[in-house]
């Protein structure tokens, strides 16, 4: 009589597997069966379009989540049972040392001591909402990053890729379900000084689902790229004259990845469209023939632009690169509103990304490989930052990237002589600069008197005026005296264009209090005429410093509206009225100097000629018929808002 562990079982099968179908012998069905077992080999099974085999096969993974579910609830219903009973010894503790056994007058006092931390938070958020309350503008420490960190974290879409999923609710629904399966020595509700990386999915991401192809769009194949030398020659002149001024790209990860590209390899979508972005902007940079076409390099514009579109679905780092990339070449057209479109989307995905929150790597892993991530994301989050406040002070617009929502450390400058050490500088000016537009941009409450208001201005506009002069202490003497060097290099580009900000940080902080009774011994009239004469006199060496790009287009703007300025505030009562109005013919030729690498300064030159054929008395009965700023002087109807700089 056979031997029970070895009788066979009486139960029919309905499937084999490859293996035993070969070799033409007895399968029992199971993954994997006896036989590849026994031979240690993969056991696999064939598809089939059996509608029975499918049947069997939902109904076997049914039973499977079934199973899983059943456990999870056992798992629960344990969990619940230690908590009552931490609850009922947390309550015999109490009884036996003697606290109080009303529960309300715990919840009291609990509540008196969430009311006192939530003041205290309060009073700090308040202080945030203010702009100029960052002390000293010094960056945020890694310990206050911790609060902000707790609530999100890094979940994986349909395509597997980590996004950032932030909120109290989501952070209660991600830990509730780690919880149930917590990883060995590490607490789901332990204080990370990381994001933390949840693998479980969310409800707004499905696994496996994937967006169709657009077929409409060309495919990364079917687009030509330019010839060798062509492209040599573009990238060369991007990272030579560019590159410092907008860092959004890693130098030696996108020339290996071109080197590669060159070399015949296969070439990802993503790549690709930051390569189009890069051959446009410096496309750009080329020396131009008079009356040639403004929009030099758009054919690279359209392809990255198409290769962005159709990447839908997805989100990658390349898509914020190469919006901002194609952000800076669209105003270098002087297409200013199409750039800050661009970079608000660009500043979207950083977001999805998680790139506005400071903490990316764990803190407990520190590779080169980590290292060099966390300074990729750093100079994109930055360099999209200053992009969208130049672009945003200019077009008297929000920013899409708000200061409060961001705890991103500044990029690493490598030393004070590095290009990077300006651009970080730069970085440090533009937020000082977003505080000031935020401050000035926001609608005063209505039927708020000057006197209410200026309560509330004077204390963020004397500690905007405290950062301003600790950056200017804290500035790099690579940058502060680069323009008394003989010497040329991004550093003295850096220099120009940070003056040029920082003159225009100043008068965008005093010219709305030009005419108001102020009780502070500062002149507003006299810092908006120092500010506007510095920016008039920098301005002179800016047409063989500063590239066509945004810091070009921001340059030639207030270049305009210092002129402007200095131009309105001349006191026509005074014995020699011609004699303050210097300044304004010096602007005057600068815009005609740069006319030749800046077609459009001859929008601003036309301006400034107009208002000094009449007097400065008779200046309303001609501004209506003039092509200014929109929203720069109040006669204006809103038909003119499209004029000097496309909108600025």
């Amino acid at each position: 009589m056979a031997s029970p562990i070895h009788r066979k079982s009486d139960r029919r099968v309905w499937k084999a597997c490859l293996a035993c179908r070969r070799k033409k012998v007895k399968c029992d069905g199971e993954e994997p069966c006896h036989g590849c077992q026994s031979r240690n080999q993969k056991c696999e099974y064939p598809d089939t379009n059996d509608n029975a085999a499918a049947s069997r096969r939902d109904a076997s993974s049914l039973d499977k989540h079934y199973r899983i579910i059943e456990a999870l609830g056992l798992r629960l219903e344990g969990l619940t049972q230690t908590l009552s009973e931490c609850i009922l010894a947390i309550r015999d503790t109490n009884n036996r040392t003697g606290l109080p056994l009303n529960p309300g007058s715990n919840c009291d006092s609990r509540s008196e001591s969430r009311t006192r931390s939530l003041s205290r938070e309060e009073d700090m958020e308040t202080e945030d909402d203010i702009p100029g309350t960052d002390h000293l503008d010094a960056p945020p420490t890694p310990t206050s990053y911790k609060s902000r960190d707790r609530v999100g974290h890094m979940v994986p879409d349909s395509y597997g890729r980590l996004r950032y999923l932030g909120g109290a609710a989501n952070n209660l629904v991600i830990e509730a379900v780690q919880g149930l399966s917590p990883s060995p020595g590490r607490s789901p509700h332990s204080a990370q000084a990381s994001i933390p990386q949840a693998s479980i999915e969310m409800p707004f991401f499905q696994h496996g689902q994937v967006w169709p192809e657009l077929p409409y769009l060309p495919s990364a194949n079917e687009l030509a790229r330019p010839p060798q030398y062509v492209a040599d020659l573009l990238v060369g002149i991007y990272f030579d004259q560019l590159h410092y001024t907008f860092p959004i790209l890693d130098q030696t990860r996108f020339v290996s990845q071109y080197r590669a590209m060159t070399a015949g390899s296969p070439v990802k979508r993503g790549f690709l469209s930051v390569f189009f972005a890069v051959c446009a902007c410096a496309s750009g940079l080329l020396p131009r023939e008079p009356g040639a076409a403004g929009l030099v390099g758009i054919d690279y514009y359209q392809k990255a632009l198409l290769l962005f579109w159709a990447s839908s679905g997805e989100v990658f780092l390349e898509q914020a690169q190469c919006l901002g990339l194609l952000a800076v070449c669209s105003a270098g057209w002087n297409t200013v509103a199409q750039s800050w479109r661009l970079v608000g989307q660009a500043v979207r995905i950083a977001q999805d990304l998680g790139l506005h929150i400071a903490s990316l790597k764990d803190a407990h892993v520190s590779t080169s490989d980590h290292d060099a991530d966390a300074q990729v994301a750093q100079r994109v989050w930055w360099g999209l930052f200053t992009l969208d406040c130049l672009t945003s002070i200019c077009l008297g617009r929000p920013m899409a990237a708000k200061l409060d929502d961001c705890c991103c450390e500044l990029p690493s400058a490598d030393g004070d002589s590095s290009p990077m050490a300006g651009f970080v500088a730069f970085t440090r000016l533009c937020r000082i600069a977003a505080k000031v537009h935020r401050l000035h941009g926001s609608p005063p409450v209505r039927r708020e008197t000057w006197t209410a208001r200026w309560q509330h201005l004077r204390p963020a506009v004397d500690r905007l005026v405290h950062e301003l002069e600790h950056w200017l202490q804290q500035l790099p003497d690579e940058i502060r005296f680069s323009a008394n060097r003989i010497q040329t290099g991004p550093s003295l580009t850096m220099c120009f264009i940070v003056f040029i900000l920082h003159s225009a940080i100043i008068m965008n902080l005093y010219r709305p209090l030009v005419g108001q009774t102020l009780s502070t011994p500062t002149d507003p009239s006299s810092e908006c005429i120092s500010a506007a004469r510095s920016c008039i006199q920098a301005a002179e060496l800016i047409r063989e410093r500063v590239p066509p790009s945004h810091h070009l287009a921001f340059c030639v703007q207030y270049l305009t509206i210092s002129g402007i300025l200095l131009w309105t505030m001349e006191n026509p009562q005074s014995d020699q009225p011609a004699a303050g109005l210097t300044d304004v013919y010096q602007a005057l030729q600068s815009l005609m100097e740069l006319e030749c690498v800046w077609p459009c300064a001859s929008r601003g030159r036309a301006i400034l000629e107009r208002l000094l054929q009449h007097p400065r008395a008779d200046a309303s009965a001609h501004l209506p018929s003039l092509p200014v700023l929109d929203g720069l002087w109040e006669p204006f109807s809103p038909s003119t808002a499209d004029m000097v700089f496309n909108g600025l």
